[in-house]
């Protein structure tokens, strides 16, 4: 992995980072920075609760859990900018902050903050097939989510508009860029919020998610299509779960010791 996953934002530089002061500037290590765009469509989508968690929180969750360090939130939604402002991520406004600043010498993740699904497996597997010393753009294919060394022709892309994913991809493209498609990801975790009519199947297939990592873990579920667990709680293995019953955030669910 190109990052490790640190809690709250905080790094660890202590004396067993090596020194790298001396190397070539093309092999030195860099960081991934993770920019989440939420700009486009209906604002409140981002915010649209998914198993009782945001949108836009669930991806930042993914990042998290995928070893990236650190993350910034690109919007220019009010809304947004509070939300990132009470977290541990940065809330950047292209049109009026420094992103070259976070950008230059390091990877650089960009997702759309529309992706509730998308998880740290993919996350990190998309990472891990990118070699910055390959340079070009790695993407998806049907998915806003892409891959560069923070360096010229992305910051000129960044710095287009409009703020979106699939815009920053065509620039980048169209100022000479080469892009390159990596592997498709599950097609459950591609699937986009663009809005409350989209919720309904985004919940379906979360909640089938959800339940799926329960069984998994050893847990029981007498009536999975009547078991309606939050994402937050945690269950542990050899628990029965009977129907209709709806476990919420901060539950804390396991055997009796006796």
């Amino acid at each position: 992995m190109l990052g490790r996953s640190l809690r709250n934002g905080i790094r660890l530089d202590g004396p067993l980072r090596p020194d790298v002061s001396s190397l070539d500037e093309r092999m030195k290590p860099r960081e991934v920075v993770a920019f989440v765009f939420a700009f486009e469509g209906e604002p409140e989508r981002f915010l649209l609760p998914v198993l009782g968690i945001p949108a836009f929180e669930r991806i930042l969750r993914s990042l998290r859990k995928a070893g990236i360090e650190r993350i910034l939130l690109l919007t220019d939604i009010p809304q947004m900018r509070a939300a990132a402002e009470g977290g541990s991520i940065e809330a950047f406004d292209p049109k009026v902050d420094d992103l070259e600043r976070a950008i230059r010498g390091n990877v650089i993740l960009g997702a759309a903050g529309d992706l509730p699904l998308l998880a740290p497996g993919s996350i990190g597997a998309f990472v891990d097939g990118f070699d910055p010393s390959e340079g070009g753009l790695l993407r998806v294919d049907g998915l806003p989510i892409f891959l560069a060394n923070g360096e010229g022709l992305l910051i000129d892309a960044l710095n287009g508009s409009p703020i979106d994913v699939e815009a920053v991809i065509e620039r980048y493209a169209a100022g000479g860029g080469r892009v390159r498609a990596a592997p498709p990801i599950p097609s459950d975790e591609a699937l986009r919020l663009s809005g409350k009519r989209d919720l309904p199947r985004i919940e379906g297939v979360a909640r089938r998610l959800r339940i799926d990592s329960l069984l998994e873990g050893g847990v029981s579920i007498v009536d999975p299509e009547r078991t309606y667990p939050d994402e937050d709680v945690v269950i542990g293995a050899g628990t029965v779960i009977f129907p209709g019953v709806y476990p919420v955030s901060y539950t804390h669910l396991t055997l009796p010791t006796n």
